[in-house]
Formats: structure tokens, sequence, C-alpha cells
């Protein structure tokens, strides 16, 4: 095991990370399909209800970051697409607040 997959392994062990594992989903008008699946090994998938997304995750005492993270491109009528530019969340109760690279709140998730 590496460097890299140690912090990774120590990273999966903070509260947020445990907390996080899971599936997590978008509740508002027009965002039902959004959701993000967290697995316990930092792999991420999701879906803004058209386009799918791979990638990882880490996360600290207070933040998830989203690293090497790919999404289909596809033109979505009716769809936002704004789960393809998270970039960082935070974790409150059954919330997951998505962030973009600006640190500009995009959406909410709630544990499924």
């Amino acid at each position: 095991m590496d460097a890299a997959e140690d912090a990774r392994d120590d990273a999966a062990e903070t509260t947020i990370a445990s907390e996080v594992v899971g599936t997590w989903k978008a509740e508002e008008a027009g965002d039902v399909a959004a959701e993000l699946t967290f697995e316990s090994g930092g792999a991420l998938s999701g879906s803004d209800g058209c386009n799918t997304l791979t990638g990882r995750w880490e996360a600290d005492e207070t933040r998830i970051e989203f690293d090497d993270v790919a999404i289909t491109q596809k033109e979505c009528i009716g769809i936002e697409p704004w789960l393809g530019r998270l970039d960082e969340a935070t974790l409150s109760g059954d919330t997951l607040t998505i962030f973009d690279e600006a640190e500009t709140q995009i959406g909410t998730l709630h544990r499924s």
C-alpha cells in the first residue's frame, strides 16, 4: 500500500467519511433523479437523471472533497446538470450540501 492509499484509508475512518457512505438523492422539484453513491473505499458514482458520473472522494473532519470526477456529456432537456459541477461538500445530519469550485452552494442531497 502506498502513501496515497494510506491517506485515503485514514480519511475513510473520519466521522464524516463513515457517515457519508451510502446513497444520497435530491428531493427538490426538478431534481428528483439527481443522486450520488459513496463507497467506503473512496469510489463515487452518481447521476443527474440523464448523465452519469464516477470519481473518488476523500473526507476530513469538516468537508468532503471530490477528485477525478468524470461525467457523460449528453444533452438532457429539462434536466439541470448541476451535479456535474461538484467540487466539495459538507454534511449536516441527513443533508449533504454540494459546492462548486468557487465554493458556491449548487445543491443539496438527502440520505436515501
